[in-house]
C-alpha cells in the first residue's frame, strides 16, 4: 500500500510537470465567454498533537477560478473560486487547518439603470482569530457561510431605490479551550433618495437579527447567549444656502428586542440631528448643530448590542434624554495658521438625575517648515460650567508632530494629549494621550526602521477605568533579505463579543449599563519575530514566530492564557510548477478551560502546477 502511494505521487508529479498550456479563453456559442484557471497540487503531509493522534499520507488539493459573462459583461457576469483540501498551514496561507470552500458572485444588468448582484461564500475548517486588544490574536478553527442578494433602481427624475439582503452563520472553536461559539445573522436594508426643488431627500429602513453564543473563557461558567432583533427607520433632508452654505436635518427611530440567559426586554430610542453652515468668505466658516435623543441609556445599550456584546438592564423603564446645541467658527489667517472658537449647551437626564453643562472653547492650529522638516501643532482650551458643581471644569487639548529627513535618516513623531468633559455623559471627565515615533536609515544596501507607539485613555478620578497600549517594532529589508520583530503590551476593561474582547472605558461610563459581571479586566504582552529571503529567482523562504500571554479577570473567573505559533515555509518556482515545503506548530491554552492545552504540529512537502485551462 505504501508503494502504491508513492507511485501515485510520482505519477501526479509527472502530470503536473508535463501538462501543456491550454487556450486562454473559451467561447460557448455566440454569447457566452468563459475563463478558467487554477492550481492542482499533490503532496505528503502529516500532523500530530494533543488529542489528535498521528495522521499522515498523500493528499490531493486544488484551487480554481471560473469567470465569464453572458451576452456582455454589463449584462450578466459571474465569478466562482472553489478550493479543496488546501494545506494552508504549510503554504502561503499559513494556517493550522486544511480548508475547503467556495466563493461566488454575479452581477446582472450592471450597465443599466436596474443593476442587481448576488454573492455566496462557504468555508469548511478554516482558521480565524479571537482578539485581545493590543496583543496577538488567539487562533480559532471552524465553518462559516454567507449569502447576499441585492438590486437597485436609478432612473432619472424618479426616486432611486436600493434593496439588499444578507444572511450568514459561523461556528468556531478555540484551540486549547473545550468550548464552541456560534453566530447567525440576517439583515435587510432598503434606501431611497430623491431631489426636488433643490431639496435632497433620503430615507431608509434596516432590519438586523443576530444570535450569538460566546465561548466559556472569560465571563461566566456557562456559555453566554444572546438574541437581538433591531429595526431602524431613518430620514434626512438638506438644501444649499447662500454664501456657500447648507442646512440639513435627520431623524432615526431604533427599536430592539433582546434576550440573554438572564434577562430580556426591549430597547427603543430616537435621534434627531440638525445643522446649518456658511462660508461667508474663503477663510471664514460658521456652523451650528443640534443633537437630541429621547433615550440616552438606549443609545448606550445599542452600541453594546451592535458590538456583539450583552448587557443586563438594571433601570427598566427609567426615562433618560439628552440635548446638545453647539456652534463653532473657524478663520484661516493663512494657509498654515487657523483659529477656532465655539460654545455648546448640554442638558441630560439619566439614572433619575438631571444635569446641565455649558462649554466654551478656543483653539489654534499651525504648520510650518522648521529646520528642513515639517512641524505641526495645535492647542485648545475648554471651560465647562456644570449646574451641579460651583467650580468650573477646565480642559485642554494639544498635539504636536514633526517629520524630517536628516541626511540618510528619516524621522517622524507625534504626540496628542486631551483632558475634557465627556460629550456623551457630562458627569465624567476623560483624559487621554497617544504618541507615535519612527526613525529609518539606509545602511549601504540595507534599510532599517524603528517604530514606537502608545496610548492611554481613562476617566479622571475613576480608579480602574483606563485602557492602555504600547508597542515597539523594528524592520530590516534588503534586496534579498527581510527581518522584523515587535513587542506589545496592553491592559484595560472590555466586554466579550463573538470576535473577542472589545475595550470599553470603564465602570464609570458603562455601569449600570453593563453590570460588573459583564466587565472583564485584561492585560498581557506579546512579541513576534519574522525573517524572509529570496536568495535566487523563484526561491523564497520565510519563518515567523509569535508568542502572547494574557490574564483576564471577571467577577467570578480568572484565566491565564497563552498562544505560541511557529511557521516555516519555503517555495521554489520553476515556470508554472511550484515545489513547496513547510512546518507549523501551535501551542494554546486557557486555564479557565481546564486541562485542554493544545500542542499541534504539522508538516507538508508537495508539488503544484498552475493551469490556464481556457
Amino acid at each position: 500500500m505504501r508503494g502504491l502511494k508513492w507511485i501515485t505521487a510520482i505519477l501526479a508529479a509527472g502530470l503536473l510537470m508535463a501538462a501543456a498550456p491550454a487556450l486562454a479563453q473559451l467561447q460557448v456559442g455566440n454569447e457566452t465567454s468563459l475563463s478558467l484557471n487554477g492550481t492542482v497540487s499533490a503532496g505528503y503531509s502529516g500532523s500530530y498533537g494533543d488529542g489528535l493522534g498521528s495522521a499522515h499520507g498523500i493528499g490531493w488539493g486544488g484551487t480554481g477560478e471560473l469567470s465569464g459573462y453572458y451576452f456582455s459583461p454589463s449584462f450578466l457576469s459571474f465569478n466562482l473560486t472553489p478550493y479543496f483540501n488546501q494545506s494552508r498551514e504549510n503554504s502561503n496561507f499559513q494556517s493550522i487547518s486544511n480548508t475547503s470552500g467556495l466563493n461566488g458572485s454575479a452581477t446582472i444588468f450592471s450597465g443599466s439603470k436596474f443593476p442587481g448582484w448576488i454573492n455566496y461564500s462557504d468555508t469548511y475548517n478554516s482558521q480565524g482569530n479571537y482578539a485581545v486588544p493590543g496583543l496577538a490574536d488567539y487562533t480559532t478553527h471552524g465553518n462559516g457561510r454567507t449569502f447576499g442578494i441585492g438590486w437597485s433602481e436609478n432612473v432619472a427624475d424618479l426616486p432611486s431605490l436600493s434593496v439588499g439582503f444578507q444572511k450568514g452563520s459561523n461556528h468556531y472553536s478555540l484551540y486549547g479551550a473545550n468550548t464552541d461559539s456560534t453566530g447567525d445573522f440576517r439583515s435587510f436594508n432598503l434606501s431611497s433618495a430623491y431631489s426636488v426643488l433643490g431639496f435632497h431627500l433620503h430615507g431608509g429602513y434596516q432590519n438586523t437579527n443576530t444570535q450569538t453564543e460566546l465561548p466559556q473563557l472569560f465571563a461566566t461558567q456557562t456559555p453566554e447567549k444572546s438574541n437581538t432583533g433591531t429595526n431602524t427607520y431613518s430620514f434626512s433632508i438638506s438644501h444649499s444656502l447662500p454664501f456657500t452654505g447648507s442646512v440639513w436635518a435627520s431623524a432615526s427611530k431604533t427599536s430592539s428586542n433582546y434576550g440573554t440567559l438572564t434577562s430580556n426586554g426591549t430597547n427603543n430610542f430616537d435621534l434627531v440631528n440638525s445643522g446649518v453652515a456658511f462660508n461667508p468668505t474663503k477663510k471664514w466658516n460658521v456652523e451650528m448643530t443640534s443633537d437630541y435623543t429621547n433615550n440616552l441609556i438606549g443609545e448606550l445599550n445599542q452600541s453594546i448590542l451592535e458590538a456583539g456584546g450583552t448587557y443586563q438592564e438594571t433601570t427598566p423603564s427609567q426615562k433618560s434624554e439628552s440635548l446638545m446645541v453647539e456652534g463653532t467658527t473657524t478663520y484661516s489667517v493663512s494657509p498654515n495658521l487657523r483659529f477656532s472658537a465655539g460654545g455648546s449647551h448640554r442638558v441630560q437626564t439619566i439614572f433619575g438625575e438631571s444635569y446641565g453643562a455649558n462649554t466654551y472653547s478656543g483653539s489654534a492650529a499651525y504648520t510650518h517648515m522648521l529646520m528642513g522638516g515639517t512641524f505641526s501643532a495645535s492647542t485648545g482650551l475648554f471651560r465647562t460650567t456644570l449646574d451641579y458643581i460651583d467650580q468650573p471644569a477646565l480642559g485642554v487639548m494639544t498635539s504636536v508632530g514633526y517629520s524630517h529627513r536628516i541626511q540618510a535618516w528619516t524621522v517622524n513623531g507625534s504626540f496628542n494629549y486631551a483632558q475634557n468633559q465627556q460629550r456623551l455623559l457630562v458627569t465624567y471627565m476623560s483624559t487621554s494621550y497617544t504618541y507615535t515615533g519612527s526613525v529609518g536609515r539606509q545602511f549601504s544596501k540595507v534599510y532599517v526602521t524603528l517604530n514606537a507607539n502608545g496610548s492611554e485613555n481613562h476617566l479622571t478620578s475613576q480608579n480602574g477605568s483606563s485602557t492602555f497600549g504600547q508597542g515597539y517594532s523594528a524592520n530590516l529589508s534588503s534586496r534579498w533579505l527581510s527581518a522584523s520583530g515587535s513587542y506589545n503590551r496592553s491592559s484595560g476593561n472590555a466586554i466579550q463579543t463573538g470576535a473577542g474582547l472589545t475595550p470599553v472605558l470603564g465602570p464609570g461610563t458603562i455601569y449600570p449599563i453593563i453590570t460588573p459581571t459583564q466587565l472583564i479586566l485584561y492585560g498581557g504582552t506579546s512579541y513576534s519575530f519574522g525573517v524572509g529571503s529570496t536568495p535566487k529567482k523563484g526561491l523564497t523562504a520565510n519563518a515567523s514566530y509569535t508568542h502572547a500571554r494574557s490574564n483576564t479577570l471577571s467577577s467570578s473567573l480568572t484565566s491565564n492564557n497563552t498562544t505560541e505559533m511557529l511557521n516555516v515555509y519555503t517555495q521554489y518556482q520553476l515556470r508554472k510548477v511550484y515545489l513547496t515545503a513547510g512546518y507549523s506548530s501551535l501551542t494554546q491554552d486557557f486555564t479557565v478551560a481546564g486541562p485542554n492545552t493544545n500542542h499541534i504540529k504539522s508538516y507538508y512537502i508537495g508539488i503544484s502546477r498552475w493551469f490556464n485551462f481556457f
